[in-house]
């Protein structure tokens, strides 16, 4: 709460949303970060408590995000990475727009192993924003 005070988890190079249900219980997050100095965009990501799967929330907040997103900035490019074989979280960027640019081997360590992930991007030119 003390950080939600001091900047709203808002910074110039990277912000953090809490994602609520109508009751106000937090049920998850989503955020834009910069990854690369030298992208003109962001990127966003999404997490939703698994309680609360399932349910839309995270296809809804994707898109309130994104237009926060295009309607606040110039910037014309916004990025998401899924790990191969999230097929839920990839049908929430599709949803919203995105496409599948490629496959990113072995980006990550994940619970032991190295894992290929989805890079998926959405430009400003691909919304009525």
């Amino acid at each position: 709460m003390s950080e939600f005070q001091r900047n709203g988890f808002w910074q110039n190079t990277q912000g953090r949303l809490l994602i609520t249900d109508l009751a106000g219980q937090i049920i998850g997050e989503a955020g834009l970060v910069c990854t690369r100095h030298y992208l003109d965009g962001r990127e966003v990501y999404y997490r939703i408590f698994s309680d609360y799967r399932g349910r839309g929330y995270a296809t809804e907040a994707l898109a309130l995000i994104i237009s926060f997103f295009f309607n606040a900035t110039s910037m014309n490019r916004v990025e998401a990475v899924t790990v191969v074989g999230n097929n839920a979280s990839e049908n929430v960027l599709l949803k919203n727009g995105f496409e599948c640019e490629g496959t990113l081997r072995q980006a990550r360590y994940l619970h032991g192993k190295r894992v290929d992930l989805k890079l998926f991007s959405l430009l400003r030119s691909d919304t009525s924003y």
